[in-house]
């Protein structure tokens, strides 16, 4: 179950049409959607983490978009 204040993973294979979003980038959770319907996991707001090639971003994302991060 995904909360708010997680850190998640965005699933590299996803279930959309065209390429994938943000395949394999890693985040925290700091929002929910409350207008989306649960039917795909719920609509989820992330705030993934800056990489060598990429600036920290918030995107949305459906929650069978994502998985928990493994904690080290």
């Amino acid at each position: 179950m995904i909360r708010i204040g997680q850190r998640v993973s965005v699933a590299k294979v996803q279930k959309i049409l065209g390429k994938p979003k943000f395949p394999g980038r890693v985040g925290v959770v700091i929002r929910r959607n409350s207008i989306a319907k649960d039917d795909q996991g719920g609509l989820w707001y992330v705030l993934l983490d800056a990489t060598s090639r990429a600036k920290a971003r918030d995107e949305s994302f459906w929650g069978d978009m994502l998985d928990i991060a493994e904690v080290v």
